[in-house]
């Protein structure tokens, strides 16, 4: 039974992170971006790896009638899809550009925490959005049944 061994199903990436500084949780599945953030605030006493990480591709919408308009929400959708502008938020937050353009940008020093790099994603699991669309109420009901048991 994997219940027992669960600190805690965390609500906020905030509480992730305690978790592990506190030593509350000896490991934890958490956003690469808050691990990140941990192993630098326990000056490297708390690790991580990309190693069986998931991965969830996310994408852009853009609401029909939205007050901006479908002009510049495009044009704000084209400015995130940058190269430039996807290292410098690798570089701020830790996000992987999702553009592949944006690649051949990034330092040394930022690859081993870029997800999407080539080399990160062969470590890890893609998730399957279809997978997920035809099987989210029973996932659902079979996850909020272990997190309520």
């Amino acid at each position: 039974m994997l219940k027992p061994h669960i600190v805690s199903f965390w609500s906020s990436g905030a509480e992730s992170q305690q978790l592990l500084r506190d030593g509350e949780a000896s490991m934890g599945l958490l956003w690469h971006t808050r691990a990140n953030l941990t192993k630098q605030d326990t000056e490297g006493e708390v690790d991580w790896t990309f190693d069986q990480g998931l991965v969830s591709p996310s994408g852009w919408t853009v609401i029909k009638g939205n007050p901006a308009g479908l002009k510049a929400a495009m044009e704000f959708i084209a400015l995130a899809q940058n190269p430039d502008n996807q290292v410098t938020l690798l570089n701020e937050l830790g996000n992987g550009p999702a553009n592949p353009a944006a690649h051949a940008l990034v330092s040394e020093e930022m690859k081993p925490v870029d997800a999407s790099s080539k080399e990160n994603l062969e470590r890890q699991i893609v998730l399957q959005a279809e997978w997920y669309a035809d099987h989210y109420g029973t996932a659902l009901d079979k996850y909020l049944a272990l997190v309520s048991s």
